[in-house]
């Protein structure tokens, strides 16, 4: 559904507060139950408490969205990721049968160091920079987020770092590459099929240097044929091997609200056994990556100071576009998954 407007984010902000009543998110719980077959409509005393605790954290989220617009960037990423929490406990008790609010106490992530190197990091305020600011994966919100949206569970304290976050943002990727010198793990896509019968699996990417685009995505090489020739003289064509028989986890599809289709390469995280890659959707991502800003704001003022200075340092340029899109998609997000369908803002002109 795409509403015309020349005020988008105040306008995604309205369609999201009409679920700060608790009467409507009553009657949503209510329909999207008989729909699907989940919470029993019957169960009055659940879906009321649900639609309450609902209501209340889609009203805190949108507060401390408006206190974050209010301030700088020295203080609004602590402000903004408050602001993601809330949200995403909303969508949680909205769409998981039996969670409720005292559920989910925990943020499901954590900046204390569990290996020796990420003490040895985190005692030498010499080394800290924002590209190894990292957080590990535990019990709480961020680990039902990603059940709910993607069916996947991080092992427990898996580590991701902050730069392998920004590597796989699409919307910021030009200027990652501005910035770092190196292109991200994201390419336009060009075109996608897939058939049954067996499994095929067909992309195409709107770029025609396949040294380059295998480098950022390694397994093309070994779990795709790439075609050959250009197709349309501006993309390359790839197709799964036979040995491939569904959809690969380590990279995804992705529409950007604001337009763009995207192949988005799987995030890099460690573990107990190693290191393994696996697509989020940005949205996820930005849980992460606004829980990692926040921390370093709220708590590595040394670090942090230096970036909003950009003395020494430009990475901030960076951050603030990817702050700025956090600010716009998030909420649209968590609208969409509480509807069950895609909200889009914008003038008539950006259609045609």
């Amino acid at each position: 559904m795409h509403i015309w407007t020349n005020r988008p984010y105040e306008v995604m902000w309205d369609h999201l507060d009409f679920l700060t009543h608790s009467a409507n998110v009553e009657r949503l719980l209510a329909q999207q139950a008989y729909s699907t077959g989940g919470l029993s409509s019957d169960n009055n005393a659940m879906v009321r408490q649900k639609a309450a605790q609902v209501a209340y954290s889609i009203r805190q989220g949108h507060d401390y969205f408006r206190a974050a617009d209010l301030v700088s960037i020295t203080t609004s990423p602590v402000l903004y990721y408050y602001g993601v929490l809330s949200l995403s406990k909303s969508l949680l008790v909205a769409k998981c049968e039996n969670l409720l609010l005292n559920d989910i106490r925990y943020h499901g992530l954590s900046t204390r160091p569990t290996t020796e190197s990420q003490q040895g990091y985190y005692k030498d305020s010499s080394s800290w920079c924002i590209e190894r600011e990292f957080a590990n994966t535990r019990d709480g919100v961020f680990k039902h987020l990603t059940l709910l949206i993607h069916d996947f569970e991080f092992p427990d304290r898996s580590t991701i770092e902050y730069k392998d976050l920004l590597d796989v943002e699409p919307e910021t990727s030009e200027m990652f590459r501005r910035y770092y010198g190196v292109p991200p793990k994201v390419e336009y896509l060009y075109g996608k099929s897939e058939k049954n019968d067996p499994y095929e699996l067909s992309i195409s990417v709107r770029t025609t240097d396949h040294d380059g685009f295998e480098e950022r995505f390694p397994q093309f090489k070994s779990d795709f044929r790439r075609q050959p020739g250009i197709k349309h003289d501006q993309a390359l064509a790839y197709v799964s091997d036979p040995k491939i028989t569904s959809f690969p986890e380590y990279c995804g599809l992705y529409d950007a609200a604001d337009g763009g289709r995207w192949l988005i390469g799987g995030l890099k995280y460690k573990h107990a056994q190693g290191q393994s890659e696996r697509y989020l959707r940005p949205e996820v991502c930005d849980y992460i990556n606004m829980f990692i800003l926040c921390n370093c704001a709220r708590y590595r003022q040394e670090l942090w100071g230096e970036l909003v200075e950009g003395k020494t340092v430009g990475a901030l340029g960076l951050i603030s576009l990817y702050v700025s899109v956090v600010r716009r998609r998030f909420p649209n997000f968590i609208l969409n998954q509480l509807f069950g369908e895609e909200f889009s803002f914008g003038p008539a002109g950006r259609l045609v």
